[in-house]
Formats: structure tokens, C-alpha cells, sequence
């Protein structure tokens, strides 16, 4: 066809048929993948955006609930929450499971990413369980409770470190220090990034540890990741 194509990252003039077949088959394909990962990336983005819009009505729903459950009230109390540290965390009840539920909020945005729910049901086999990990939520990637804290642990340089989020938000209500939970025995590498992006790496850092066999292992864990990130 003798016409000037656009092969690579050089305009030649591709004087065989069986060339200008090739790029232009090569040209095809590079749009259609091109195309392809654009759709992929804005459905990704639509999708996040309708889970953050559901999971955000899920959070006020449960909220709200609470005051239908007292026994999750007074569940509550028995741990020691009082009722503006309920709302400040938004606390709710999920009536399917007669669980209280716990929001995890991205650290800047504060938009609900997923939930932890602890049921109170006597005949309850596991007491935790969380949103299965989507392109919204991953558990290892967040820090319960950073968002509520975050403004402290910037201004104080401080960030206390516990295994779960009882822990944190009562330290927070009983020793007013900026603590967010791992929701595990030790803090993962995504969660280390997490600190160094949104709190910075100058900010010292407390690890409370749960004072079991599982809690020694994971402080060392967490130091050691910690220092792999500079910390």
C-alpha cells in the first residue's frame, strides 16, 4: 500500500505488503489493549465509587441500629465506651448477625472502606470477621482508627501501635494518645507505608503488644518491618 505507518516508536515507510500487514495488525492489537485497560481502569473507578456510596449507607444504617440492640449498648458499656466515643467512631449493630460493628475509614478521606464485626451472640463460634478483601478494602492495608487520630499524630509526632480496636479506642478516650489498631498480632508492610505516607517518618512509634505468646512474636515482626521502612 506504500503508506507511512506507525510502527514502534519510528514512522518508516513499509514498502512490503507483508510488512504493512504486520503493523498494521500490530497497531490494531496496541489500541484495542490500550482500549481495553482504559475501560478496565474507569470501570474500576466506577465500581469503587458505588461501593464507597454503599458502604457509606451501610455505616449510618448500623449506626443508627445501635439504639434498637440493648444489648449492644450496654456490651459496649461493660468494655467502657462512652457515648461520644461511640459516635465519634460511628459504633453500630448489625441486627442479621447481632454483631457490633466497627468501621475502617480511609486515613485521609475518612470514606468508609469496609467494616469489622465482633458478634456478641453467645453461641457465637468466631467472634471476628471482617469484609472480604476487594478492589475497596484490603484488611493488612488499613490501620482502624487512623483517620479519627490522624491530626494528633501529626501534630504530636507520636502514634501508638495496638493489636485491636477496643485497644485503640480506648486509649484514645481514657489516655488521650493518637493510637489506631493492626487488627493482628503484627503490622503488615502495606500498613508501614501507610504511616510513612499519611503521618510522615519522623513520628515515633509505640508497639502495645497483647500480652500473649502470639503478641511477643508479632512486636518483632513489627519492629523489624518498621525499620525495613526507615522508621
Amino acid at each position: 500500500i506504500r503508506q507511512l505507518l506507525l510502527k514502534g516508536d519510528t514512522r518508516i515507510l513499509l514498502a512490503k505488503p507483508g510488512e504493512v500487514y504486520r503493523a498494521w495488525f500490530d497497531w490494531g492489537k496496541s489500541r484495542k489493549t490500550q482500549f481495553q485497560t482504559l475501560h478496565k481502569r474507569e470501570t474500576t473507578i466506577v465500581s469503587n465509587s458505588l461501593l464507597k456510596m454503599q458502604r457509606r449507607e451501610q455505616a449510618y444504617k448500623y449506626a443508627s441500629d445501635l439504639c434498637l440492640s440493648q444489648e449492644a449498648q450496654n456490651y459496649l458499656r461493660e468494655r467502657g465506651l462512652d457515648a461520644n466515643t461511640i459516635r465519634t467512631y460511628g459504633i453500630g449493630w448489625d441486627q442479621k448477625t447481632n454483631s457490633i460493628v466497627f468501621s475502617n475509614r480511609d486515613a485521609v478521606t475518612g470514606d468508609v472502606l469496609g467494616f469489622t464485626y465482633r458478634s456478641i451472640a453467645p453461641t457465637s463460634k468466631k467472634r471476628y470477621r471482617n469484609t472480604p478483601d476487594d478492589s475497596l478494602f484490603q484488611k493488612g492495608a488499613v490501620l482502624f482508627g487512623l483517620y479519627e487520630v490522624l491530626k494528633e499524630a501529626k501534630r504530636s509526632k507520636t502514634l501508638y501501635l495496638v493489636e485491636g480496636g477496643f485497644d485503640a479506642i480506648l486509649m484514645r478516650q481514657e489516655l488521650r494518645v493518637p493510637a489506631a489498631a493492626m487488627q493482628a498480632s503484627h503490622l503488615s508492610i502495606e500498613q508501614a507505608c501507610l504511616i510513612e505516607r499519611v503521618v510522615g517518618k519522623d513520628v515515633k512509634i509505640y508497639v502495645v503488644r497483647d500480652n500473649d505468646e502470639a503478641g511477643g512474636k508479632g512486636i518483632e515482626l513489627t519492629k523489624k518491618t518498621l525499620q525495613s521502612k526507615g522508621f
